[in-house]
């Protein structure tokens, strides 16, 4: 029998930001390697150029509109001087919603975001969740190390239904609203066979 629509529905909603969440989260296995003394080439050296659009001190591909639009509207409801260009003096501060992992102001960020971001196309998602870990490397490797920029926030009280995140016992941070019973059922069940 079908799960019930509103544990359905809340299982949809989060399901495009629990995957980047996830493999923005999942630890990584570093392959052994194998060293090889070095060989001398005669062959010139290779340049590496950026696509049209993409600024050297940013190196990533934009966003596609609809993802972009979800990642700027969810910035901007909380932080009104968001912005991904690194020109901005904002810059910095922007990313920090993204990245900094584990902070309340990330799993609320991350929330809106993914929430936004099932209407997007498939194809603009898939850009975005191949492009978060090389942007998650690139800001803790970039990002100043004190902040000069003071910021002032207004708090909006929102009214939710259904259960609040909650921190599992593992320690990490889960920023999402777990499955209902019968999604959770579901799950645990493909997940074990």
């Amino acid at each position: 029998t079908p799960c019930p629509k509103p544990e359905l529905d809340l299982y949809r909603a989060q399901y495009t930001a629990v995957l980047a969440w996830y493999k923005a989260n999942k630890p990584v296995i570093i392959p052994p390697v194998t060293l090889t003394p070095p060989t001398t080439s005669t062959a010139p050296p290779t340049t590496t150029t950026l696509p049209p659009g993409v600024d050297p001190a940013y190196p990533f591909l934009p966003d596609g509109p609809c993802v972009a639009n979800c990642i700027n509207t969810a910035g901007k409801s909380m932080f009104p001087n968001y912005s991904e260009d690194p020109k901005s003096p904002y810059f910095w501060e922007s990313l920090s919603y993204t990245f900094d992992q584990g902070s309340e102001k990330t799993g609320q960020f991350m929330s809106a975001v993914g929430s936004c971001q099932v209407k997007c196309p498939a194809a603009e998602n898939q850009l975005y969740i191949d492009q978060y870990i090389p942007k998650l490397t690139f800001y803790k490797a970039n990002k100043p190390t004190t902040t000069t920029i003071t910021t002032t926030t207004t708090t909006t009280t929102t009214t939710t239904a259904g259960p609040v995140p909650t921190t599992p016992s593992g320690g990490f941070n889960y920023p999402f609203k777990p499955n209902g019973p019968c999604v959770s059922g579901c799950t645990n069940k493909v997940g074990k066979s």
